[in-house]
């Protein structure tokens, strides 16, 4: 069951939306396994039958995972995306998302034949399982105390489920959200009273202005359930469907007409995409694809230069941060960032890390919905610092497992920045799991972890700053999705039986 992210079993996303338009055929996966030559048999630093893992995506170390999720997990679904079946299970796969058949055949997620032979993938199955750690290693220590920074607010609107899906502190103050069971968009004021409610059925996962997307189907599918909505007192307008579980958009005038288009992130499943919604004279859309590929999360307006220009999160094995540049009728992509198939990519944000003239990069990765699986030393928050040349380099890394969102601002006013983040996925085997966290930039140059305070209240999907009460510092608000944990120890029961769709964490900066 996901919401934002899909599913992260696509760490050996083989043979799948490879191409920014189609994928790769058989030939060009041979071609790329490099047949058994030179490479596998001379001791390469990339051995020839590892081709298919890599290309796709960058290769994937052996260490990034315990041996048992690659034996029981991971490589069997790397069978399936190399055309490697049991009796009746390519059919079963297909089968498991009757709506997304056709999208899934169209794209040959499952070939229908084997695209490696049985010496290369019993190879690529003992370099995996022989090289494999039997556990990662440790993850960061949870905080051992909470922050008295910020104090909690709650609202006095109870939601059973809590099953938040958008929240936002507007400039003016208070808190917008979202709830998928409620079907609605809520506004509450800086007495966190519910104010104003517009229908927004489907679960709603962006806004701008009122123009909104709806994810439309909770668990992962390749269907087009997803909406584009105009949100209104007397109900919604449709202005395009068929969106395959959309997870953000940006308005952007990508020509040079004065209207301005609308890019959204079609996450999917396996057949995701990335869409430019162009308007008509008769309000409607037109929709063409700027990239045929699953996982696509997060669209960030550029910065500079003569052409307007975006920057793309993707996740879902290939992930990578993409700048897609307008120039003249043309579209020109550059991959800034690219990570390991393994770390999750959940979000992304601009920041001002350092003052310097060039904006610098937060980005978020803890995804670990797929499987069972202990906590994973390189989820968290790092900071890619911009450059006068344009590239990123990273400038911090603050680990957090299951890591879903984070922002950076000088919370506290001594003039530094600060970092709060929220996790979907922390270690819940802990007793005192960190799910909502403050790093203090402190005096040395380093940064004190705390938590915030009721933390423990609800599972935070999504989170957001700004001034709720208008008193002149950053606020937090976060709200909740009442979805079930690897471990169990009574925490979903209670955040049921609570009710609470979101946390304020008001900044006590103000009131010193």
């Amino acid at each position: 069951m996901r919401l934002i992210t899909g599913s992260l079993v696509a760490l050996l996303f083989i043979c799948v939306a490879c191409g920014e338009t189609e994928p790769h055929t058989v030939n060009d996966l041979e071609n790329s396994l490099g047949r058994r030559s030179a490479g596998a048999m001379n001791g390469d630093e990339e051995p020839g039958f590892l081709g298919a893992c890599s290309s796709c995506h960058a290769l994937p170390s052996p260490g990034d995972l315990p041996y048992g999720i690659w034996d029981t997990v991971v490589l069997p679904r790397m069978g399936h995306f190399l055309g490697r079946f049991q009796p009746g299970e390519r059919d079963q796969l297909l089968s498991a998302d009757p709506a997304g058949r056709q999208n899934l055949l169209a794209a040959n997620v499952y070939p229908a034949q084997p695209i490696v032979d049985d010496i290369d993938w019993q190879r690529i199955r003992d370099h995996y399982l022989t090289n494999a750690p039997q556990e990662l290693p440790v993850s960061a220590e949870s905080p051992a105390t909470t922050t008295v920074q910020f104090t909690a607010r709650f609202p006095k609107l109870f939601m059973s489920p809590p099953s938040g899906s958008f929240i936002r502190i507007p400039k003016d103050g208070g808190v917008m959200m979202a709830d998928i069971n409620k079907g609605a968009l809520y506004r509450f004021d800086k007495k966190l009273e519910a104010v104003q409610q517009l229908p927004a059925a489907g679960g709603l996962t962006d806004l701008t202005g009122n123009v909104g997307i709806t994810i439309g189907s909770f668990s992962p599918t390749d269907a087009g359930t997803g909406e584009l909505l105009r949100l209104g007192a007397n109900g919604t307008d449709t202005l395009a469907t068929g969106l395959r579980r959309p997870t953000s958009l940006l308005r952007i005038n990508t020509d040079d007409d004065p209207e301005q288009e609308i890019i959204v992130t079609e996450y999917g499943k396996w057949t995701g995409r990335l869409s430019l919604f162009d308007p008509t004279p008769s309000g409607s859309y037109t929709a063409s694809v700027l990239a045929q590929r699953p996982g696509a999360l997060k669209v960030l307006p550029g910065f500079g230069g003569e052409a307007p220009s975006v920057f793309v999160l993707f996740g879902q094995g290939r992930e990578q941060v993409v700048k897609y540049t307008f120039d003249k009728g043309n579209i020109v992509t550059k991959v800034m960032l690219d990570f390991p198939p393994s770390y999750g990519s959940v979000n992304l944000r601009w920041a001002n890390w350092n003052d310097d003239p060039y904006p610098d990069l937060i980005y978020i990765n803890g995804d670990n919905a797929d499987y069972v699986s202990q906590p994973k030393p390189y989820h968290g928050i790092r900071i890619f610092a911009g450059t006068e040349s344009g590239v990123f380099e990273e400038a911090l890394f603050l680990p957090l497992a299951g890591a879903y969102d984070a922002v950076v601002e000088d919370f506290d006013g001594d003039g530094d920045r600060d970092i709060a983040a929220i996790s979907f996925f922390p270690d819940y085997e802990n007793d005192t799991p960190a799910a909502a966290v403050f790093y203090e930039h402190n005096a040395a140059g380093g940064f004190t972890a705390q938590h915030l305070p009721a933390a423990g209240k609800g599972r935070w999907l999504r989170l957001s700053v700004g001034d709720y009460d208008q008193d002149g510092d950053p606020d937090l608000a976060a709200c909740s999705l009442a979805m079930e944990t690897a471990k169990d120890r009574g925490e979903i029961a209670r955040w049921i039986t609570g009710g609470l769709p979101f946390i304020v964490w008001e900044n006590n900066s103000a009131s010193d």
